[in-house]
């Protein structure tokens, strides 16, 4: 599969592979003498749809007698509603009204679960994770958002989890937009009743239009000709649209059901690398994306991770690797190079387009394709450490040298590649 190249919209989607989780900042709401327990003041949303045993809460700086300025940090072990349950008995004393924040990891940062066309019940929807576990996880990483959808009454009709990009689409032209996913239909009765079915949109105004509204996976054959049933490894989907009198953007997933019939069971849906993009003025604007007309020269795509991990000697010589920043592979970047020799012209001015939306302020969206992204290319990747399918970042070109007496028809170049 050839590679494929993309511009992204001017307010590019953010946090589209869920590495970052959601920084909240609130008040403890009881005063906090001892013990395990503390009640903070509700957030929006609300704390147990973003924070998950494990994270980590700051509190303080304390105005409590005991302890003026004093401030810590604790580990959850568990919540309900506003109150937290922490591992150890917190050090110090605490004021209502004094501060707490955290970065909760159930909710990834600047993703809503509140979002979409009219108002959602909170309580309807339950973001789990992005599981920061080592192994296999997301598509390319350990980071990824698990959702778990369903409809417990029959208020509703739509369930969303989205991403409001804002007045960022031109119009009349084809955007394509996509995302990696899973999903386990769990206990949700596969009949016709029920009529599940998980979509992806992207709206572009406030009125009923969509670019597309389109089928992702289905519980039961007659509600599409999408996929249906579970989903049990990384699957790419993608589709595009034109857009019409373009005023907003909005990225939704959602869960649709074509009855009114209530059922309490959650069916759970993993996502990653979403993406949306363009081609304009390319010979692929009419299909969202450029796919690369020539294949690079061998060794082909060459990826390169960057880490934070730096490697220090002690003063008795002892030599130390460790992370300054504590963020782990959250902050992982990818890099990539590849050799183009004797190939179309036409690419070499398709690429230079591309340049050009970057050169105005755009970030571009790679997708390596193929090997790179199924764990097989020369690049050796083990198990969720794949190259992801969707990179945001930036391209360099340099022309070389051509040896080539057709000048005019073939290129020679060196491309490169920055995660931004």
């Amino acid at each position: 599969m050839a590679a494929k190249l993309g511009v992204a919209t001017s307010q590019h989607i953010k946090n589209n592979s869920f590495r970052y989780g959601t920084y909240l900042v609130t008040t403890i709401a009881t005063t906090v003498t001892s013990g395990l327990t503390v009640v903070i003041t509700a957030t929006d949303p609300d704390a147990d749809q973003v924070l998950r045993a494990g994270d980590r809460i700051q509190f303080g700086p304390s105005t409590h007698v005991n302890n003026v300025g004093a401030s810590e940090t604790g580990v959850l072990a568990s919540i309900s509603t506003n109150t937290l349950t922490m591992t150890a008995n917190l050090t110090y004393d605490y004021m209502s009204t004094d501060p707490i924040s955290f970065i909760g990891t159930a909710l990834a940062g600047s993703w809503n679960i509140q979002g979409g066309s009219g108002a959602i019940d909170e309580n309807d929807i339950a973001p789990q994770s992005i599981t920061s576990v080592a192994g296999d996880g997301g598509f390319a990483d350990s980071y990824w958002q698990q959702i778990k959808m369903g409809f417990p009454n029959t208020d509703l009709t739509e369930l969303r989890f989205s991403q409001d990009l804002g007045d960022v689409l031109f119009n009349g032209y084809v955007y394509r937009a996509g995302v990696f996913y899973k999903i386990n239909w769990g206990s949700i009765p596969n009949d016709t009743d029920h009529n599940y079915s998980l979509k992806m949109k992207v709206r572009d105004n406030d009125s009923p239009h969509s670019l597309f509204n389109s089928f992702v996976n289905s519980r039961n054959a007659q509600v599409g000709s999408e996929a249906v049933g579970n989903v049990t490894v990384w699957t790419e989907w993608n589709a595009t649209g034109t857009t019409s009198s373009p005023d907003r953007c909005w990225i939704v997933v959602f869960l649709d059901r074509g009855s009114e019939l209530a059922d309490a069971n959650m069916a759970t849906i993993d996502i990653d690398d979403v993406y949306i993009e363009h081609a304009i003025g390319t010979d692929d604007a009419a299909s969202g994306v450029y796919t690369f007309d020539d294949d690079p020269t061998m060794p082909g795509f060459v990826f390169t991770p960057l880490d934070a991990y730096k490697i220090t000697m002690l003063a008795n010589n002892r030599r130390v690797r460790y992370d300054p920043t504590g963020q782990g592979r959250g902050i992982r970047k990818w890099e990539c190079s590849a050799e183009f020799d004797n190939v179309t012209m036409t690419m070499w001015k398709n690429l230079l387009i591309l340049k050009q939306w970057q050169d105005r302020g755009n970030l571009l969206v790679f997708h390596p394709g193929g090997d790179y992204v199924s764990g097989t290319s020369l690049y050796n990747q083990p198990a969720g450490e794949r190259v992801p399918g969707a990179i945001y970042g930036f391209m360099e070109l340099t022309a070389k040298p051509r040896d080539t007496w057709d000048l005019l028809n073939l290129a020679s170049f060196t491309f490169k590649f920055y995660e931004a």
